[in-house]
């Protein structure tokens, strides 16, 4: 079984972020996500991965050849103004779900793959079923705190739910201001 993993990089750095300000002193660091440490977290969880998947939105070039260069199809989508002004990311669950899709879909040998998804956005919830539907397997990394008790039962009713708070220093690195 080989295994594909779909991260909302909003999700992994925002939730880290404030996770790792809670850890540390809150006004004198500046955490950011090692892309290289986060694909061998991620490969220490599950051998067989062999497609990752990085969605974010207005992600700086930096970051686009860092997560490349560790293995990562990043894709950046633009911001926009909401109604009142502020900018919002769009696209991005949407994004993700494609490719997820795409990986369940286009799969020539029927083999029984599994979903590695790092969000604990609900906008992935109807797409779950459709996993189940297609024989595949399901793993959700998360925030604790930044997801539903829906979201969790959804999950748990035929994947695994796993929790990144005490695992965040394995890709978060802490730097000082």
């Amino acid at each position: 079984m080989s295994s594909h993993l779909f991260i909302d990089n909003s999700f992994l750095y925002i939730e880290g972020y404030k996770y790792a300000r809670k850890r540390c002193a809150p006004q004198s660091i500046i955490p950011s996500i090692n892309y290289k440490k986060l694909r061998d977290f991620f490969d220490e969880k599950d051998d067989k991965i062999v497609h990752r998947t990085l969605v974010g939105s207005e992600l700086a070039g930096t970051l686009i050849t860092s997560a490349q260069r560790n293995g990562f199809y990043p894709f950046t989508l633009p911001k926009y103004k909401d109604f009142n002004g502020r900018m919002r990311e769009r696209g991005v669950d949407h994004k993700l779900i494609w490719e997820i899709a795409k990986s369940v879909y286009t799969r020539h040998d029927r083999e029984r793959i599994k979903i590695i998804l790092c969000s604990g956005d609900r906008d992935f919830q109807p797409i779950f079923p459709d996993l189940r539907t297609a024989d595949c397997d399901l793993d959700v990394y998360v925030w604790k705190g930044a997801y539903s008790s829906e979201y969790i039962e959804q999950v748990n009713s035929f994947g695994k739910i796993y929790e990144l708070n005490e695992e965040w220093s394995k890709f978060i690195e802490i730097k000082s201001k």
